[in-house]
């Protein structure tokens, strides 16, 4: 399975990006319909691809990236 995206202009501070895409919970809405018996918390997300397998992740670090002037 070969997951794509477009490419997008990013409209938040790079403080909220961080945010957003470090919070597993904002993950389930922008998975294929693939993607089943999703279960996600601030630090973990496991879900289930239909006719491959179950896939389960756990952000181990956050690091914060430095500010660019």
């Amino acid at each position: 399975m070969i997951f794509k995206s477009n490419w997008v202009t990013n409209k938040r501070s790079e403080k909220e990006l961080f945010e957003y895409i470090g919070d597993m919970n904002n993950m389930p809405p922008i998975l294929p319909e693939q993607v089943v018996d999703i279960k996600a918390d601030n630090d973990n997300l496991a879900f289930t691809i239909q006719g491959m397998g179950s896939v389960a992740l756990r952000v181990k670090e956050r690091v914060v990236p430095p500010k660019q002037n």
